[in-house]
């Protein structure tokens, strides 16, 4: 089952941060690598949703989705931006 939540913290240098989930439990920690489109980084707010696996017995998430990418479309420069960055 997906669970939602938002990037709460991200470490640029060290490639990962954690995960505020919807459902009020802990934070949960993800890794660079499990994102998809690593070209573009992860923001804070961020709406994301995702597996939760353990790694240790700590929970991480995994098969990240970005939600506020799906319907990103590229702009006249060729960008891609999310949605909401466009004027209705």
């Amino acid at each position: 089952m997906f669970i939602e939540g938002i990037v709460k913290t991200y470490n640029t240098d060290r490639g990962f941060g954690f995960i505020q989930c919807d459902d009020n439990r802990k934070d949960i920690f993800f890794h660079i690598s499990d994102f998809p489109n690593k070209h573009q980084l992860p923001r804070i707010g961020e709406k994301l949703k995702f597996y939760v696996d353990h790694n240790d017995g700590k929970p991480i998430a995994k098969n990240i989705v970005r939600l506020e990418m799906k319907s990103a479309q590229p702009d006249s420069s060729g960008r891609v931006l999310p949605t909401s960055h466009y004027a209705e």
